[in-house]
């Protein structure tokens, strides 16, 4: 492997070695692409350097002078104000060593010098920046966001050349992500060329986080980028413990718990203690240095740190933590990501985070430094806590993440951000429209979404004269748009994605010095004279202004301050894996078995173990049963927490994102069927439905039904019907309204009072009730349905529910189980946005088809051309040259695919195949003109007589031929492009009529199997098409714009399959071999070929007992076919080789068996000679094989012949079995069964395969494969795999007749460069040599004898009967031409029947020793001039 430091400069590559010694695998792996200029996305843990291995290399350009100074060429963006501060001083370090270094070795140093842009940057640096700008710029993506709207700040950035995004997992999936993704694209348009290299933890998939990081070139092509993600196994630590039970006093858990932070903080240097929320950490903060007071024990010994701490304040923190003076910090989120606090022994988290990432990343500021464990403590505060930390803790040891997916196309950042374009510079629309749609988050983006935006910036929804909606922007003559008069303040003051709660700055008397900040209802409730502890201090309030809350130090008793906010949202993947644990519990629990070691396998100690199942225990003797995975438990509870009636409680702990919204739709279906709506409560574990007394539900059938009132079918009809109403809609809306800037804060740092911003949100609510397209209501919906909710996984859940996959029960308590009473008390809140719904309770007048198409945007009809339209049905038709069935047969299994095909279009198939009428008659007939399997002529016929009235049915029978008939017109469109309904009409009309036929319609597109809309470019015609057909229709569209194929010339397909296959990467060792063997699997060669050619051409210094030790290890063996030629296969892949099941072995007695030569003759009563001979035939027909690479060797060595027998002997048949073959022999396994979808899986796996070994595929090159991987019996599953995206086809290679398949891998290694001064050899039977098929005139045939060798792209010598001819296609002189003879000293030295000497007798068809190349042989290989022949030896 190269030295990934080989490009640096040589001072840098010496300081780093010195400094860090040897790379990270991270650094190795992203520095060559950095170098490279490459877009690229770095996901690795945390404790892995990916820092340094961002910028090393810009810093090496910067102080070698490549880049200018004084000019910004690295911006480096992080979500954290306080991250930018460390990177800052982190960066300040290596420069200044690497000063030194420069300087002591004499060589030119030219200064990087680094800056910092945020809200907290001063006046003057900011003046100071725009007279000298620094090399490094270091910002959030809200201050860039604002840098672009000025000139100045433009000004700053023409000449950047790589921004680098850290962090970037905290922010894809947000509307900072948003934010940042369209400052990229902004910023590549006014400098042409960027490249973005972005760090970010562990994420999966990791395909879309890098698609959002590389943007695209155009709204359908997305920009290159590479993916470095290491093999690095981040090593955690996880340790749980169990809540403590109370003292029989009236001590709070936060008190009995104080004592034993203390001893954990005690045993360790420095601590993180990580909370939930912002009370939380100041609650445990004022009990551990309390604690510590009254124990006359060293205090402070911790500090608070989150969000609503001053930023000097936090950072005086972190130092102090840094440099020993502090021992532990009670944090919340605002210590996840990668802010430098020191090295951490450990970390604690009280209570379980939300999700799995948030846990890593947590625990992963322990051991930060490279190849360390993290280690961290789980405590419970309470026995539910400890079930979801105990699953927690196992999926932190798995690295079982949830999805991380970018957002895509929020209206409200549209608008913020369009606004600060138009600030001082004009923007045409068009243009905007276009730079913004290069952005991931709005590459989908319809125009008629942002043309809507505008219209709302231009004032055109200003009908009720509200300031809220007043016009943002005017348009100029040309159409391009400019902002108003009092825009820029209304940005400045009011920008960014962070929702505004109207908090109050927090300032000391004497000072007015901030210290933080405090909730509005907080304050309310406490007003001058309150006291209350915050940031390890307590407080006295002096006076309350309209923005401030002026403190001063007080000494007494204090209260802890509240933040108000959502409950966390609990993902869907951590519900359900807390589900699967107690499903297994309840599977023990209900045979009596103790679930003490189930929980002890997953990390928890005996007594942690032992208080889980007791809890456990009482739930089920409340209950009768654990809720679980599989099992939806709906609890009665006669006396109601809060108030008279019933409760019913829904343990289905899904999480919030599924429960919020199955609330929200069980309120509107159960005032549908009962009349009256309840109160519903949504939490992490389930619902609570609080019903009044005399509408109590106290029945279990009934009981049971209610869960059916939500289905899949009818999820999206029953929020339509309540979602605006609600007090969370509401909430989203204000949010929403304010980062669009139509709800703003007047001046910079005045505070907007959150009942003021409520009340005018529900002014703006109201106004737009009656307006169908305004964005902020569409965007809300979007907001809710894609951000808050997963309606998928919930649609998931419902629909398991209607099949029975999900069980349902009922239990009737007094009081509530355990699992409902931890919940209980989260209801009290539930009510905090109440005051934000709107009044009426009426849906508003917003388009349905918008909504319905918010809540399905990725699947957001995008209009086809015509020819790409064409294109599509042509080929799903096989009406495409390449594509027609060739013969009768094929064309009749197309016919059994397609169960119907028009008259006409049987016809047109017709004139291309030659038929055979006997064939056709036999399985093709007619009904009513149309043509179908004469096999399946009598369903058909069944199924449209009744659609059609035709005949009369009972019994069910009538709905049952319905659902066929829908069955057959859906086949039918499954092989057709977009077809406009009048022509469904007249190809069908035969079968059935004109009103039914439109139900059937009807109901595919409901089921979604269908879409229909305007599907064609500058057509206005209502077309339908088959979901699937359409998606690949937009990947044809995709990949034209994208990637047209550029067709190769064909001087290029020898040397891309030789790089293809690893002639050129020097595979070694046991791993280059199994490497090998993947790319070659399946693949039928001359048994002899194998370890004397075929292997070593790719792996240096092969060795045959690598291959055996692959036979022990991998389960590798070998299938034979005739000629003596086999196949190897590693483990588990013989079906992809097997064409039918194979004749039974007549020599093995039992499938099952493995018999050794001895028992096999004793079995038989053959001779040795006769059972030699038997087994090599049937090991030719594919019936027999050996598990020992040895046998084979020996048959290779002696004719598969036994070894020991001279002539004589073989004649006689004597000599024992034992001597001659080792191994054991079994019988080939027949195929096991396959029904149609089994099989289309198989070809598919055969067709990967395939693709595995060649860079393209196409009829001729598949002629030399095994018979169940030629083309004929592949084509139908290349088909398949081309509609899927899988696979490209086109014209890749000039001068090969036909289609050819190809990947977008594939296609990207093709173009990426050719080696082009490679030289390789290759036997003529090589599946990397082109001889045999008929491209290359110049190419031998296919013998076993005959080499080729090759530099670059160009044929260099072909060598015939192992050497004794030899052609030169290059002349002698040529500097490589001594490289290109690698093939003779491998024919001298082959691990397999190497030659003691080659003969060569003639060169270009004269005598060898009088042609012009013989000096270079003889002077070579040490040849000598033996009787007219040219001889070269060992």
């Amino acid at each position: 492997m190269s030295d990934p430091l080989t490009k640096f400069h040589d001072t840098i590559r010496s300081w780093f070695r010195t400094r860090y010694g040897t790379p990270t695998a991270t650094q190795a792996e992203t520095w060559p692409h950095i170098a490279d200029g490459r877009n690229l996305l770095v996901s690795a843990p945390t404790g892995t350097g990916k820092t340094i291995a961002a910028f090393l290399w810009p810093l090496n350009q910067l102080i070698t002078g490549v880049w200018p100074q004084d000019t910004i060429s690295v911006l480096y963006v992080s979500p954290l104000k306080a991250l930018n501060n460390d990177i800052q001083r982190n960066l300040l370090t290596p420069v200044s060593e690497l000063r030194a270094a420069f300087h002591a070795s004499d060589e030119p140093w030219h200064e990087p010098r680094v800056m910092t842009r945020s809200g907290d940057t001063s006046q003057s640096d900011r003046r100071k920046m725009l007279r000298r700008p620094p090399e490094i710029l270091i910002t959030t993506p809200e201050s860039l966001n604002l840098l672009l709207s000025s000139r100045g700040g433009r000004s700053l950035l023409p000449n950047l050349r790589i921004v680098i995004l850290d962090e970037v997992h905290a922010v894809v999936g947000t509307k900072r992500g948003v934010m940042l993704a369209t400052a990229l694209e902004r910023i590549q348009h006014l400098t042409g060329a960027l490249q973005r290299v972005a760090l970010s933890a562990t994420v999966r998939p990791v395909e879309p986080v890098a698609r959002f990081v590389a943007g695209y070139a155009a709204p359908d092509s997305p920009r290159p980028v590479e993916i470095a993600q290491p093999a690095i196994l981040k090593r955690f630590e996880v340790a749980l413990e169990a809540p403590q039970a109370l003292p029989d006093t009236e001590a709070t858990y936060w008190e009995v718990l104080a004592p034993r932070l203390y001893d954990h903080i005690q045993a360790q240097r420095s601590v993180v203690i990580f909370v939930n929320s912002r009370r939380l950490s100041e609650t445990i903060t004022a009990h551990l240095n309390r604690y510590a007071e009254e124990q006359d024990l060293p205090s402070p010994i911790a500090y608070a740190h989150h969000g609503s701490l001053a930023k000097e304040v936090r950072l005086d923190v972190e130092q102090r933590l840094k440099e020993g003076g502090l021992r532990a910090i009670v944090a919340t989120s605002s210590l996840e990501m990668g802010i430098d606090i020191g090295s951490l022994d450990e970390v604690i988290l009280i209570q379980a985070p939300h999700s799995v990432a948030s846990a890593i990343q947590r625990i992963g500021r322990a051991g930060h430094n490279v190849g360390d464990v993290s280690r961290g403590r789980l405590l419970a505060t309470h026995e539910r806590d400890l079930l979801e930390l105990t699953v927690l803790g196992r999926l932190i040891l798995e690295g079982t993440l949830e999805d991380v997916l970018p957002m895509e196309q929020p209206l409200d950042v549209l608008t913020q951000v369009i606004v600060s374009m138009v600030i001082e510079e004009a923007w045409h629309p068009d243009q905007a429209y276009e730079v913004l749609c290069r952005s991931y988050a709005y590459h989908r983006m319809p125009r008629s979404s942002f043309d809507r935006v505008i219209d709302m910036l231009r004032g055109r929804f200003d009908e009720v004269r509200l300031n809220e909606l007043k016009p943002r922007v005017a348009v100029n003559d040309d159409g391009s748009l400019i902002a108003r008069r009092g825009t820029a303040q209304a940005l400045y003051a009011n920008s960014g994605t962070i929702p505004d709660r109207g908090l109050f700055q927090m300032r000391h008397a004497e000072s007015l010095d901030r210290i933080g900040e405090l909730d509005e209802e907080f304050v309310w409730e406490n007003g001058p004279g309150s006291r209350f502890a915050f940031g390890n201090q307590r407080w006295l309030v002096e006076r309350v202004t309209h923005n401030d809350v002026v403190v001063r130090p007080y000494a007494g008793e204090a209260m802890i301050p509240f933040w108000r906010g959502d409950e966390p949202n609990r993902s869907f993947h951590l519900s359900d894996h807390i589900g699967r644990l107690l499903e297994q519990c309840e599977h023990a629990l209900a045979q009596r078995r103790t679930i003490t070691p189930l929980l002890e396998s997953h990390g928890l100690a005996p007594e942690g173990a032992a208080s889980l199942e007791a809890y456990l225990m009482r739930q089920r003797e409340a209950t009768k049963v654990l809720p679980h995975a599989r099992l939806v438990l709906m609890e009665v509870i006669s006396s109601a927490a809060h108030g008279a009636g019933h409760q019913i409680y829904l343990h289905a702990a899904w999480g919030r994102p599924l429960t919020r919204p199955l609330a929200l739709a069980l309120s509107a279906a159960w005032r549908d069927e009962y009349g009256f709506a309840p109160e519903i409560y949504a939490g992490n574990d389930g619902l609570a439905i609080m019903l009044p007394e005399d509408r109590s539900t106290s029945s279990a059938p009934a009981l049971e039904t209610i869960v059916g009132l939500v289905r899949k079918d009818n999820l999206m009809y029953l929020l339509r019907q309540t979602l605006e109403s609600s007090s969370f809609f509401g909430a989203r809306f204000r949010e929403s309204a304010s980062c669009a800037l139509l709800i703003t804060r007047s001046t910079i740092g005045r505070r907007l009072p959150l009942w003021l911003s409520r009340v005018r949100a529900q002014e703006l609510m109201e106004a737009v009730a009656t307006q169908e397209d305004f964005p902020i209501s569409l965007e809300t919906w979007r907001s809710c349905v894609q951000d808050d909710f997963d309606l998928d996984a919930l649609a998931e859940q419902l629909e398991r529910l209607q099949r029975g996959d999900i069980g349902i029960q009922s239990a009737f308590t007094a009081i509530a189980s355990p699992f409902a009473q931890s919940e209980a008390w989260r209801q009290v809140n539930s009510m905090l946005y109440r005051d934000e719904a709107t009044a009426g309770g009426q849906p508003s007048a917003l388009n349905t088809d918008l909504i319905h198409e918010i809540a399905h945007r990725p699947h957001g009809i995008i209009p086809l051309p015509a020819d790409i339209a064409q294109e599509v049905d042509d080929k799903l038709q096989r009406t495409l040259p390449e594509y027609a069935p060739q013969n009768t047969s094929e064309l009749l299994d197309w016919l059994s695919e397609r169960a119907l095909i028009s008259a006409d279009e049987w016809s047109r198939l017709l004139d291309l195949v030659p038929a055979d009428e006997d064939s056709l008659a036999m399985r093709a007939t007619f009904i009513e003109g149309i043509a179908c399997p004469a096999d399946e002529a009598p369903s058909i016929a069944a199924a449209f007589s009744v659609t059609s009235g035709k005949e009369e049915t009972s019994n069910g029978e009538g709905e049952a031929s319905a659902v066929e008939a829908a069955h057959y017109v859906g086949l039918w469109l499954r092989y057709r492009g977009p077809i406009a309904r009048e022509d469904v009409h007249q190809a069908l009309a035969p079968l059935t009529n004109r009103a039914d036929l439109d139900r059937i319609l009807d109901s595919l597109v409901q089921d979604q199997r269908t879409i229909e809309g305007r599907l064609l470019e500058d057509d206005e015609t209502t077309y339908v098409c088959d979901r699937r057909n359409y998606e690949f229709a937009l990947r044809r569209l995709r990949a034209r714009r994208s990637t047209e194929i550029e067709t190769r010339p064909l001087k290029h397909l020898a040397l891309d399959l030789a790089r293809h296959q690893g002639l050129l990467d020097e595979l070694r060792g046991f791993e280059g071999l199994l490497h090998a063997l993947e790319s070659l699997g399946a693949l039928p060669i001359a048994a002899e070929l194998w370890e004397s050619d075929i292997l070593p051409a790719r792996i240096k210094g092969y060795q045959p007992q690598w291959l055996d030790r692959a036979a022990y290890e991998e389960s590798a063996t070998w299938i034979g076919a005739p000629s003596a030629h086999i196949a190897l296969l590693l483990h588990g892949d013989i079906e992809l080789y097997q064409q039918d099941d194979p004749q039974p072995s007549a020599l093995i007695p039992s499938d099952e068996g493995h018999y050794t030569f001895d028992a096999l003759r004793r079995l038989t009563g053959k001779n040795s000679a006769e059972l030699c001979e038997a087994l090599w035939s049937e090991a030719w027909q594919g019936r027999c094989s050996n598990d020992a690479f040895t046998a084979l060797r020996s048959g290779v060595m002696h004719g598969y012949q036994p070894p020991s027998l001279s002539r004589r002997q073989r004649g006689r048949g004597r000599g024992t079995g034992a001597d001659m073959l080792t191994g054991r022999w079994h019988a080939i396994p027949p195929l096991p069964k396959q029904g149609p979808l089994e099989a289309d899986e198989l070809s598919k796996d055969r067709v990967r395969l395939l693709l595995g070994r060649y860079p393209v595929l196409f009829r001729a090159l598949l002629e030399r494969e095994a018979p169940a991987l030629r083309w004929n019996r592949l084509f139908r599953a290349l088909r398949l795999l081309e509609l899927a995206g899988e696979v490209i086809a086109g014209r890749i290679y000039a001068g090969i007749d036909g289609i050819q398949f190809t990947t977008s891998e594939n296609l990207e290694r093709m173009q990426a460069g050719e080696p082009t001064e490679a030289c390789f050899w290759v036997n003529a039977c090589d599946p990397a040599s082109l001889s045999g098929i008929k491209l290359d005139d110049r190419l031998p045939p296919r013998r076993r004898t005959t080499h080729l060798a090759y530099i670059g792209q160009m044929l260099a010598v072909i060598s015939h009967r192992n050497g004794r001819e030899l052609s030169f296609q290059i002349p002698e002189a040529h500097p490589q031409l001594a490289n290109a003879l690698d093939f003779i000293s491998h024919l001298l030295h082959r691990p397999l029947k190497p030659l003691n000497r080659v003969h060569i007798e003639t060169i270009n068809k004269t005598p060898a020793v009088e042609s012009p190349y013989a000096d270079i042989l003889l002077r070579e290989f040490n040849g000598q001039n033996e009787g007219g022949e040219l001889v070269v030896y060992k």
